[in-house]
This record gives C-alpha cells, structure tokens and sequence, in this order.
C-alpha cells in the first residue's frame, strides 16, 4: 500500500530497501558469476571486481527508481518526507594517484599504483565485455532485463518471475511465521546500568544485558513452480531493532523486510536457465584471461618500475 501511495516513509519503515537491494545483488548477480564452473583463481578474481562494478552501476539504478516511484507527485500515508533522493558515490571505483619521489614509500605506492592498474584494465574490460555480450543476447533474462526501457523493466520482470512461477496467480498461501533473537548488544552506556535498582541484577538472570534484543522473524510465501511441477517455498526475512540500536532510533521496535533469504536454493531449484545463462555470460567476459598472458603484461609493468627514478634509487640502496 505505502509504494502504490507513493508513501516514501511508510514504505521506509516496513523495508530495509539499501540491505534488501545488496543482498538482491549478492543472489542474483555475484553468486551465480562466481560459482561459473572452472574459473581458475585468476579468473575469480578478476571476475570479482568486474561483478562488483556490475554490482554498483545495478544497485545505483535501483536506488534511483525506487526513489522516483515512491516520490511521485501525489503522496499519502506516513507522509511529511524529505524528497530528496539518496545515490551511491560515483567515484566508489576511482583509486587515489600518488605522486612518486625518491623514498621507499613513495616507490612502493607506486608499485602498488602500476600493479593494481594493470589488473583494474583486465576488471574494466571483463565488464565492458559482459555488457556487450548482454546486448548481443536479447533473449536471455540478462539481455530481456538489460535491453529494454526503463519504463518497461518491472513489467519485463513481472514476466520473468511468472515463467518461473512467482506470480500472483501461482500463489499458494503462506506458512507460519517464526521468530528469534539476535545475539544482545553489549550495554551502551553505564548510565543505564547504574539506573537499576541495586539488587536486580540476580532477579533480571545474572549477566544477561537489561537490552531487548534485536529480533528476526521469517515468513515462507508458497508458489506452484510449472517447472518442478511441485511447490516453492520464498522465504522473507523481517528484522527489527531494539530501542537502543544505534542509528535506527526512528524504527525502533518495528518489524520491517530485509531480505529473502532463501533465494540462492530458489535459483538453484527453478532458475537453471538463468544460472547457466550468468555462467555462459562470465566465461564469455573472461576469454583469454589467464595467469600466462598476465604474466606477459606483468613484464611491461615490471619493466616500468625499474625504469622509474624512485624505483631505481631503491633497489641501488638494496644492492640489486
């Protein structure tokens, strides 16, 4: 109701959207391309980072149109809301330059420098690659999401979830909910301690904290998989904080969604085609990538470093 009201703070305080967007991405994005069948160490982690900028670019969109919805003209609910929109930093990508002189320090920030810029090329262009192959393959649900107006996007995905059953005409019900305690914080201050009477600390169960603790609960929304022709359980995390979490003072207390937490079985039980899909995508995005031709642009970068003047007064200094 708060997002079809385009009721910013109503639909803040029932959804973590930054933790719900991150852990989306984490299951939809990072999990299938890492687990890309005989990626050698190299190649993972070259994929790392070119997942990761994947991950970012994705996460910003997101935020943006959520953003945009939900600050519609017309708002009702919770309402009295700052309509400003939030963004992640542009230059999360971008690393410090370092100007080197003649100090060990100064050498080996550059070495770091000239390293990492060699392996951020083979990243960058592993992510180039994967957002042409996404062009280049319409038809698969990276290419379907990826292609098409940013108007039709939900629409596409609506689709997209109901070939695989999740739709509201393959909803089934709900299960039963459960909930559990997180781990208690440790007491904030003194001052709250010292406000209990003198002997209640043997009646409150020896040291266990005055603190309610932060709560989880889960919720399992059923659907008719055409696919497995059995029923697949979604699993909903909700989370809510104690009174004294720090920074969450305005949710306190309040149940709100976190996360599916299931949904890497999920993709694993109906989503084979969008897995092998992410997999073909990630082997494409790292053709030729391997430790012999790294180390073959390894020797350009080697003998960059001992041509530079920090570099050769060091190693003169070392005696090599």
């Amino acid at each position: 109701m708060a997002a079809q009201n385009h009721d910013p703070l109503g639909f803040e305080r029932r959804v973590m959207t930054s933790e719900l967007i991150d852990s989306l991405l984490d299951d939809l994005l990072v999990y299938p391309a890492l687990t890309t069948p005989k990626l050698t160490n190299f190649q993972l982690q070259v994929a790392s980072g070119a997942v990761a900028m994947a991950k970012a670019q994705v996460s910003k969109q997101m935020l943006e149109a959520i953003n945009k919805a939900l600050n519609a003209p017309i708002t009702y609910g919770d309402s009295n809301y700052d309509q400003s929109t939030s963004s992640l930093p542009l230059n999360f990508w971008e690393t410090p330059a370092y100007a080197a002189g003649e100090n060990p320090g100064d050498f080996l920030r550059y070495v770091g420098k000239e390293l990492g810029g060699e392996v951020g090329k083979l990243k960058t262009t592993a992510f180039e690659r994967m957002q042409n192959y996404i062009h280049n393959h319409p038809a698969t649900i990276p290419g379907r999401l990826a292609n098409c107006q940013p108007s039709d996007r939900s629409a596409i995905l609506r689709r997209i979830l109901a070939d695989h059953g999740l739709s509201q005409n393959n909803f089934k019900g709900m299960t039963a909910v459960t909930t559990g305690e997180m781990d208690e914080p440790a007491p904030a201050t003194p001052a709250v301690q010292s406000a209990l009477p003198i002997d209640a600390g043997t009646d409150l169960g020896g040291d266990k904290s005055p603190y309610s603790p932060d709560q989880f609960a889960h919720v399992g929304l059923r659907f008719y998989s055409p696919i497995t022709s059995d029923e697949v359980l979604l699993k909903i995390e909700f989370f809510k904080a104690n009174e004294n979490a720090a920074g969450d003072a305005p949710y306190a207390n309040t149940w709100r969604i976190k996360r599916i937490s299931n949904l890497r079985q999920v993709l694993d039980t109906v989503g084979q085609d969008y897995l092998t899909e992410m997999h073909e995508l990630i082997a494409y995005s790292l053709y030729g990538m391997n430790n012999q031709n790294m180390a073959q642009d390894m020797k350009g970068v080697t003998d960059r470093i001992k041509s530079h003047p920090a570099a050769q007064k060091f190693l003169n200094k070392i005696g090599f």
